[in-house]
């Protein structure tokens, strides 16, 4: 699973460009990356990269419905006593703190998983 995360303020003012696309079919999802190229003759172009996920997450999306989405399901796979494993890997600035830690207005995968493993628990 991928979440695209948005273009940071530091990024929109410096000009930079959003240069991934995503598409969702019946098998999975695709992220697009459009990678500005410039050849010997110093001409531009974009070269296009496709790669294939099992989700995939746009920048608008929640921690909540990230984890409703991806990682939810391996609670249930843990109290049917077997193993789960969900973690973050990227780039620094990518979001994954964000994402497994939250912040005050919007809680991250970590606590999100907890409450649901102590509800299942509790129940």
């Amino acid at each position: 699973v991928v979440r695209k995360r948005p273009l940071s303020g530091r990024e929109a003012e410096r000009g930079r460009r959003d240069v991934l696309d995503m598409q969702a079919d019946a098998e999975g999802a695709w992220v697009i990356v459009h990678e500005p190229k410039t050849k010997v003759d110093l001409t531009a172009y974009i070269e296009t990269h496709n790669f294939r996920f099992d989700g995939a997450f746009g920048e608008a999306t929640t921690n909540r419905t990230l984890y409703a989405g991806s990682v939810a399901p391996l609670v249930s796979h843990l109290f049917a006593g077997r193993i789960a494993t969900c973690f973050a890997y990227g780039a620094t600035g990518a979001g994954k703190t964000h994402t497994m830690l939250g912040s005050p207005q919007e809680h991250g995968i970590y606590s999100l998983a907890a409450n649901s493993i102590f509800e299942r628990m509790e129940a």
